[in-house]
C-alpha cells in the first residue's frame, strides 16, 4: 500500500505571533509602566523638607541602634542650619530648611544604650511645607507637620 502525502499549504503571511514575540512585547510594557510610575512617583517628592526630615529620623535611628549595640551613648547636637550626631560629622541642611525643636528648647538630646532615651519632636520647616520628625526614645518617625 503506497502511502500518500498531502500537500502542504503555505500561507501568504503568518497568522499569529510567535511566543518569543510575544515576550517582548510584555518586557516592553513592564519597562515602560515601571518607568511610567516611577516618574509619576518622583513628581511628588520635590519637597526638600520632607527629604532633610527623613534623613535626619534615619540617622537617629541608626545613632539609637548603634548605641544599644555598642553600650556608649551618642550626642544629638543640632541648630537651624544642621545637625551632628555622635563623632560623625556635621549635615547641613539644604538651602531653605530650618530646624528646631518642637517644644522651642536648644537642649541636646542624648541617645543612651540603656533605652531610656526621652521623647523629642524635631520641626523641619522649607518653603512648601513643614515636616515633623517624632522620637520616642527608641525610633523616629516622620510625618507633615502644621502648615508654616
Amino acid at each position: 500500500m503506497k502511502k500518500t502525502r498531502l500537500p502542504r499549504v503555505r500561507r501568504a503571511g503568518q497568522a499569529g505571533v510567535t511566543l518569543i514575540e510575544m515576550m517582548i512585547v510584555l518586557v516592553v510594557i513592564g519597562v515602560a509602566t515601571g518607568a511610567a510610575t516611577l516618574g509619576l512617583g518622583a513628581l511628588g517628592r520635590n519637597d526638600a523638607a520632607e527629604q532633610e526630615a527623613r534623613r535626619l529620623a534615619t540617622a537617629i535611628g541608626l545613632a539609637v541602634d548603634d548605641a544599644l549595640i555598642s553600650g556608649a551613648s551618642r550626642a544629638v547636637i543640632w541648630d537651624a542650619q544642621g545637625y551632628r550626631i555622635g563623632d560623625a560629622d556635621r549635615h547641613l541642611l539644604a538651602d531653605g530648611i530650618t530646624l528646631a525643636r518642637a517644644d522651642g528648647t536648644d537642649a541636646g538630646l542624648a541617645l543612651s544604650a540603656e533605652a531610656t532615651n526621652p521623647a523629642v519632636d524635631f520641626v523641619l520647616q522649607g518653603d512648601a511645607a513643614l515636616w515633623r520628625v517624632s522620637f520616642d526614645g527608641l525610633s523616629a518617625s516622620v510625618a507633615p507637620g502644621d502648615a508654616p
